[in-house]
């Protein structure tokens, strides 16, 4: 049986000021993970792809 491996999330989620949505969590190896996605559209511009 494989090891019960859990993600600790601290917090709620926070709007930060440059636009973005985030959560900090903890992985399993005990790693400090703050994934994020942008929200606002300022912040989902500078993430669009760059074409052409």
């Amino acid at each position: 049986m494989a090891p019960n491996r859990t993600v600790a999330v601290f917090g709620p989620g926070s709007a930060r000021p440059a636009g973005n949505r985030s959560q900090l969590v903890r992985d399993p190896d005990g790693t400090q993970v703050n994934p994020f996605t942008p929200v606002t559209p300022a912040a989902i511009a500078r993430f669009a792809p760059v074409t052409g």
